[in-house]
This record gives structure tokens, sequence and C-alpha cells, in this order.
């Protein structure tokens, strides 16, 4: 993942992500062209894997993609939020996301039920006894995962970056600050109060309030920035 710094790396965090979201796109081989499908689901941890449930008509385009192959790749995302930034002219989109792959089986009708439960239980906070007149006219299948990756990014509080974008003329550092940055950036630049500032304007930075600090996290270094003088303690290389 190219921005590493939004990588969800931990399997809960991730599973957390997979319950707040509603909807799954379920993307087939369609030969010249994948087969995107927008379904509902529910989901359990089997033997250490996640497992997604899925259920439709009893006949379909996906069924016959399915035999040919079933192998499918899988994308669900949610917490959409519009942050629009007017002091900079610059807005981005938050949001959590989650992508994958696995092979895909069909559910035998005697685990239909129990399918079935784990897709009403998604979409309910209190059980709902749902009829199951419709299971014998419901096909039911499941992908167990093989591989999973997670993705946030949540934007930061817009006063909290203002503060740092509106005092920027403050931004200084001391004598040894400008070697400790020099030094792990392996900088050959003379100013380089002014090539941090650069950087924290730069669109794609990320700025975070933590304690006393900020943090600007830009292409592959962090610049660390006291909150109250606006002295920038140091930047350093990213850990990959």
């Amino acid at each position: 993942m190219r921005r590493s710094d939004r990588e969800i790396t931990n399997i809960d965090e991730i599973i957390k992500v997979m319950e707040e979201c509603d909807v799954c796109r379920l993307a087939l081989n369609d030969s010249d062209y994948p087969y995107i499908l927008p379904l509902n689901f529910g989901m359990q941890i089997e033997d250490g894997k996640i497992v997604l449930y899925f259920h439709g008509a009893t006949e379909g385009t996906k069924y016959s993609l399915i035999e040919k192959d079933n192998r499918a790749s899988f994308e669900m995302d949610c917490s959409h939020e519009l942050v629009s930034d007017y002091s900079r002219g610059y807005c981005t989109m938050e949001y959590k996301s989650v992508i994958g792959r696995g092979k895909i089986e069909m559910v035998p009708d005697d685990e239909k039920y129990e399918a079935l439960k784990l897709l009403v239980a998604h979409y309910h906070r209190e059980e709902f006894p749902f009829s199951k007149a419709a299971i014998p006219r419901t096909k039911v299948f499941k992908l167990v995962v093989s591989q999973i990756t997670g993705k946030v990014k949540l934007a930061q509080i817009l006063k909290g970056e203002c503060e740092l974008l509106l005092n920027l003329d403050k931004l200084h550092t001391t004598e040894l600050g400008v070697e400790r940055i020099q030094k792990n950036l392996s900088l050959t630049v003379g100013n380089v109060v002014d090539w941090c500032r650069k950087r924290i304007q730069m669109p794609d930075a990320s700025i975070t309030r933590r304690g006393k600090n900020w943090y600007v996290g830009i292409e592959n270094c962090e610049i660390t920035i006291n909150a109250y003088s606006y002295t920038i303690i140091t930047a350093h290389q990213k850990k990959k």
C-alpha cells in the first residue's frame, strides 16, 4: 500500500470496519470485463478465516460466472464525510475501506438458515425473527477470505489544522534541530525551516495533534512541531 500511514494492520480493527459497512461489492471474472455486484452480507470467523455470506435469487448471471471461476475480489467502505478547509482551498473525504479476495462456495440447503441468520444479524442490533418461507427460493453462497487489507483516512479537526497553518510564520528551530533534521533526512538545503514549511502546506500533508505536539506526515517523512512554541523539534524518515 502506497500510503502506509493509512493502512489498518490489525485484523481486529479491519473486522470492526467491516462491521460498520452495509454493502459489499463483489467482483467476478466475466472474461473481457469484471462483473461487479453490490450485495448485502453477513460475516463470521471460521477456523481463523473471515467468511462473508451473501444471498440472492436462485438464478442469475453471477452463478454461471462463479461456476466457471469461483475466485472473487471484494470491496466495502463506510464513514464517508466531506471535509472542506476554506482557509487552504482544499477538500478531502474521510473514509474507511476494506478490500480482499478469496474463493466462493455455495452453501448447502441444510446450512442456509444459519447463514441467513448471519446476514440478518449484520443489519439488526436485536435478533430479528425472519420468515423461513423464502428460504427454498433463496440461494446462499459464501466467500472464504484469503487476503485482506484495510485503509482509513480521517481528517483531523480543522481548528487544529488552521492553528498550525495560520501560524507558519512562527515556525523556527534550534541549531541542534537543524543538524538533527539534516542528518535524519540527509538534507543538503540550508534553510531547514523553509523546507519544512513548504511540506506542511502541501495538500497531501497529514496533520495530527497529539498532546503538546503536531505531527505532519508528508511523502516519506514525519515532522514534529511543538504546538505552543512552534518549534520544529525534529523530522525523520517514516518506518516502512
